[in-house]
C-alpha cells in the first residue's frame, strides 16, 4: 500500500520524481526521417527532457550532421538499433546503408535493382530487400539478404509473390540464432547467422499464408502460422515448436 500510495501521489503531481523536466543521460537520441520534395533527411531530438512545452520540444529538433541530406530514394527503413538508415530506389543508386551514429561515408550495395522492401534482422546484422523484377540473366533470386557491415549478398531466394501478410519474408528470433522463411505449403528454417549452410528443418503446414516467428531466444523455437479459410474450412491459427515441429 505505500508503494501503491506514493505512486498515485507521483501520477497526480508530476512535479515530483525525477521526471520533472530533468534529462535522463541515459536516453538516446531521438532520430527522425523527414521526407519532402527534396529528398530525405535525417532530424535528432526532441530532447531526452520532460515536461517540454510545444515551442521548446521543436526548438530542439535539428538536422543531423551525422547524414548530410537530403538524400535520394524512395524506399527507407531505420535499424531496430537506429543506427543505420537504409536507403533505396533508382535515384538512390542501389541500396545505402547511412550510419546514423558516426560522420561516415554511407555504403552503397549495387547488387540490387529496383527495391519495393527494405526489412532488417533483430540486431542489426543482415539487410533484407524485396524487388518484382531480376535483371534478364541474372541469377540472384528478387528476395536478398545482405551484410550491413560489407555490403556482402549472403543468400537470396526467389519470392513471387509479396503481400502485407508475407511480409517480413525472413524472420529471426531477437537473437538471431534462428531465421524462418515462408514458402509454399512449408516454412523453411535456417541457422539465424549462416544462412548460407542452407535448410535446417522444415514446417509442413499446407496452405500457409502468413507466419510470426516467437522472438524468444533459446529452444523450443516457435512459430505461429495462419492459414486462411479455404473450401469451407474455417481459417486457423497453428501455433509449432521445434525442433519437433508439433502444434
Amino acid at each position: 500500500l505505500p508503494l501503491e500510495a506514493a505512486t498515485m501521489a507521483a501520477l497526480a503531481d508530476p512535479s515530483e520524481g525525477s521526471y520533472a523536466g530533468e534529462s535522463d543521460p541515459a536516453a538516446p537520441e531521438t532520430k527522425l526521417m523527414l521526407r519532402n520534395r527534396n529528398g530525405v533527411s535525417l532530424l535528432h531530438g526532441p530532447d531526452a527532457a520532460k515536461n517540454l512545452t510545444d515551442e521548446e520540444a521543436t526548438s530542439t529538433v535539428l538536422t543531423d550532421a551525422t547524414v548530410p541530406g537530403p538524400l535520394s530514394g524512395s524506399i527507407t527503413e531505420f535499424s531496430p538499433c537506429g543506427s543505420f538508415l537504409a536507403i533505396s530506389g533508382e535515384s538512390a543508386g542501389g541500396l545505402v546503408i547511412h550510419n546514423t551514429e558516426l560522420s561516415a561515408p554511407p555504403l552503397v550495395v549495387e547488387a540490387v535493382g529496383n527495391v519495393a522492401k527494405i526489412g532488417w534482422s533483430p540486431l542489426s546484422t543482415f539487410v533484407v530487400t524485396w524487388q518484382k523484377n531480376v535483371a534478364e540473366g541474372e541469377e540472384a533470386g528478387n528476395l536478398r539478404v545482405f551484410r550491413a557491415a560489407t555490403g556482402e549478398m549472403v543468400v537470396s531466394y526467389a519470392m513471387r509473390k509479396l503481400t502485407a501478410m508475407s511480409w517480413p519474408a525472413m524472420q529471426w528470433t531477437a537473437d538471431e540464432s534462428v531465421c524462418m522463411r515462408s514458402v509454399t505449403n512449408e516454412i523453411h528454417v535456417y541457422a539465424g547467422q549462416d544462412l548460407a549452410a542452407g535448410i535446417a528443418d522444415k514446417i509442413r503446414c499446407v496452405g500457409v499464408a502468413g507466419f510470426s516467428i516467437c522472438p524468444a531466444p533459446g529452444l523450443p523455437v516457435r512459430a505461429a502460422v495462419y492459414i486462411p479459410e479455404n473450401k469451407g474450412k474455417p481459417a486457423a491459427v497453428r501455433i509449432y515448436a521445434l525442433p519437433n515441429a508439433d502444434t
